[in-house]
């Protein structure tokens, strides 16, 4: 997968965490099918250097729930 879809898969993920915090909702589950996105999340300062910030903003958003998931 070319890292510009990657990076649009991270951004969709960040939209709906955005949308999910303002709703107020306590739990998100997130599909996507990219397998970048996924590793990323594990490991997002081991990613490639275009992603990493999107990355790491994907996870701190995490912080405002009590669960979150990305499945693959």
């Amino acid at each position: 997968m070319r890292l510009s879809a990657a990076m649009g898969e991270i951004r969709a993920g960040l939209l709906a965490l955005q949308w999910a915090c303002e709703q107020g909702l306590p739990e998100v589950c997130i599909q996507t099918d990219c397998i970048v996105f996924v590793q990323g999340l594990c490991n997002p300062r081991g990613s490639d250097s275009s992603l990493q910030e999107a990355l790491m903003d994907f996870c701190l958003l995490c912080s405002y729930f009590s669960d979150v998931k990305v499945t693959y």
